[in-house]
Formats: structure tokens, C-alpha cells, sequence
């Protein structure tokens, strides 16, 4: 997601708010089956983070995200935010 990215670090630097709407794999649609999480801001190994796109998203504001990790497919996590 390089070009959301930019954009994503063009609005911190002018400090214009910005949302942006992910499209992930929602298999059940209520969170429980964690197909569609996403890794949040300040995610760690040791403070995970995930962010279900089914039920906190598919909008979400950029600073919510860890945009190191969008883009990467990591299905280890062990729950939604």
C-alpha cells in the first residue's frame, strides 16, 4: 500500500486528518474467525495490537494503523483490538 503510505505521511505533515477504507478477507463478518485483523498503531510482539476490519473498520483513521505492516500477510495474531 505504498501510495495510501504517502498520502497517510503527507496528511501528518500538513496535520490534515485522514481516513482510509481497507479491503481484507472478512470470512464471518463478526470478528470471530480473525481472517480480516490488521496490525494497529504500536503494534509489538510483546504489546500485539490487531484491528478486525469486519467490526472496527473497513474505515479506519490513518493514525490507527501500523503502516510498516500493511501490505504484509501475518495470520498469527491472537485477537482483535
Amino acid at each position: 500500500m505504498p501510495m495510501l503510505s504517502a498520502v497517510h505521511t503527507i496528511c501528518v505533515n500538513n496535520k490534515t486528518p485522514l481516513q482510509v477504507s481497507l479491503e481484507e478477507s472478512m470470512a464471518c463478518g463478526v470478528g470471530a474467525c480473525l481472517g480480516c485483523v490488521v496490525k494497529g498503531a504500536g503494534h509489538t510482539e510483546e504489546k500485539p495490537s490487531y484491528l478486525c476490519t469486519c467490526t472496527v473498520g473497513p474505515v479506519f483513521k490513518s493514525q490507527y494503523l501500523d503502516w510498516h505492516a500493511l501490505g504484509q500477510n501475518d495470520n498469527n495474531c491472537e485477537g482483535c483490538a
